[in-house]
């Protein structure tokens, strides 16, 4: 496998160069990692009809990302999860997985009988510490699971081919160096922890993970603590830094890249950005679980960002080589609009243990040529603006009010244009209601209403309007539309 080589190449050659600094008291370097990996991979068992099923229930840490190698390594698919989840959830998950070994301390999770718990791995290391021979069949690199815009857990299952073609594009793209210090921001259960996760460790940079409260609070304060060089995580974190006047290069300079996935990314967090920190280089991707955290790149600087604006929000990019991204309209493939369907060999394999689902989504393409090829259909519409592909709205956030259709998303996308602040629209008991991440005293509904008519249809603009700080978010750093559909419905007949 490529990505378990890359790293074995890496820790051969800068043994003693430091791999992982946690909370700033506890390093490892390179050797130790490696060894640990290993001890790990001799710990668990080998099937002879199946893959293990590792299940990481860890804190982001150098034992975390070991116990990823090390699973690797012995052929087994791994599961992480975000210690942040609720236990009801993470034993959903258990439970959903079926691990046959659990990694970690997991007290608080009924654990049955039949599953060894690995709490720290006492095995020696090999004597020779090479390479195994993993069997072909045994495909699976990790499953992680979302609960997507459904709120229903699934597992979405990657590929150890999937994986090393992203770690291959990032090796190229990223280009990460033993120089780079690398920020690991998003929980181990959020699919947007692996790029750093094996994009610094398989490149020799140093990965810091942020796992202290008051760091993840104030994220622009650990950037400069520890000088990062990267800093990849959702862009809703800009309007944490912003909120807290961090958002300077006093704060930045350190950084050489700043890269986003996961959520639109707006103007405002790019002109903050780039005013902090003029020669920053900022990396837009998109791309869902199902094809390997991100699969479209546009690099971003602050001589040609705004070439990339369009309709309130920033390009998603292009396709990175090999993947490939279509949007399909009313059944046909369509030059400008539609929703946004994705190819290649970063695709997950599908939904774990449930082929129903995995059917609705991963079906193949049509090309008018005859021909098919396997893909993903997003649930994300998306339209062209000159060359550059943009997000439009989910289409599962549609609805119909007074006889139109409205995106939910086209009134979030207005509000931010105008307070430059996060917001979600939901639609309850038909009404539109507009929850906004800005302090009370900085909300003049009267003033917003007069600014977003500039904008929207009458029939598109919220008869209500909450200022609430902070909104809710999921395991994942995303704002959690569902925690708002149920703080609107609970206002009862208001």
């Amino acid at each position: 496998m490529l990505t378990i080589k890359k790293f074995l190449s890496i820790a051969d050659l800068i043994p003693e160069h430091l791999a992982v600094v946690e909370s700033g008291t506890r390093s490892t370097d390179y050797s130790s990692l490696r060894s640990l990996a290993f001890r790990i991979a001799a710990s668990i068992p080998q099937l002879q009809d199946r893959q293990t099923r590792v299940l990481i229930h860890l804190e982001q840490s150098a034992y975390a990302y070991a116990a990823m190698f090390g699973a690797l390594l012995a052929g087994a698919v791994y599961c992480p999860v975000n210690l942040g989840l609720p236990t009801a959830k993470r034993q959903s998950i258990l439970e959903l997985f079926s691990p046959d070994i659990v990694i970690g301390g997991a007290e608080c999770l009924k654990i049955g009988s039949q599953k060894h718990l690995i709490e720290s791995p006492e095995t020696e290391p090999t004597s020779s510490e090479e390479l195994p021979d993993v069997p072909s069949w045994k495909k699976s690199a990790y499953v992680i699971f979302t609960s997507g815009s459904t709120g229903d857990p699934k597992g979405v299952e990657i590929s150890r081919n999937a994986l090393d073609h992203y770690v291959a594009w990032i090796g190229e793209f990223v280009a990460p160096t033993h120089m780079d210090r690398w920020s690991q921001h998003p929980s181990i259960g959020f699919d947007l922890s692996v790029m750093d996760i094996f994009g610094s460790l398989c490149y020799g940079a140093t990965l810091y993970p942020v796992t202290q409260n008051t760091d993840r609070l104030m994220p622009s304060g650990f950037i400069k603590k520890h000088r990062l060089t990267i800093w990849n995580s959702v862009p809703s974190v800009v309007d944490q830094m912003s909120a807290t006047r961090q958002v300077s290069h006093e704060y930045l300079t350190s950084l050489r890249l700043m890269s986003f996935c996961g959520e639109p990314l707006f103007p405002h967090h790019l002109e903050s950005i780039f005013n902090a920190h003029p020669d920053l280089v900022v990396h837009q991707t998109y791309g869902p679980t199902e094809a390997t955290v991100s699969m479209t790149l546009l690099a971003l600087r602050k001589d040609n960002w705004r070439n990339h604006v369009a309709d309130r929000t920033v390009s998603l990019g292009h396709a990175i080589p090999g993947m490939g991204l279509w949007l399909v309209k009313d059944g046909q493939l369509n030059t400008i609009e539609g929703e946004i369907v994705l190819t290649g060999p970063q695709l997950a394999t599908g939904y774990w243990r449930d082929p129903a689902r995995s059917e609705l989504v991963f079906r193949d393409i049509l090309f008018p040529n005859g021909t098919s090829q396997p893909a993903y259909w997003t649930g994300d519409w998306g339209k062209m603006f000159g060359n550059d592909l943009y997000f439009q709205a989910r289409t599962d956030r549609q609805v119909k009010i007074h006889g139109y259709r409205l995106e939910l998303d086209e009134i979030d996308a207005a509000l931010r244009s105008v307070l430059r602040c996060p917001s979600v629209t939901v639609f309850v008991r038909e009404r539109l209601m507009s929850y906004i991440e800005v302090e009370p005293s900085l909300l003049n509904v009267s003033s917003l209403i007069l600014k977003l008519r500039e904008i929207l249809p009458l029939y598109a603009i919220p008869t209500y309007f909450q200022a609430l700080v902070p909104l809710p978010r999921t395991s994942s750093d995303k704002i959690d539309v569902q925690a708002i559909n149920q703080i609107a419905r609970s206002l009862g007949s208001l």
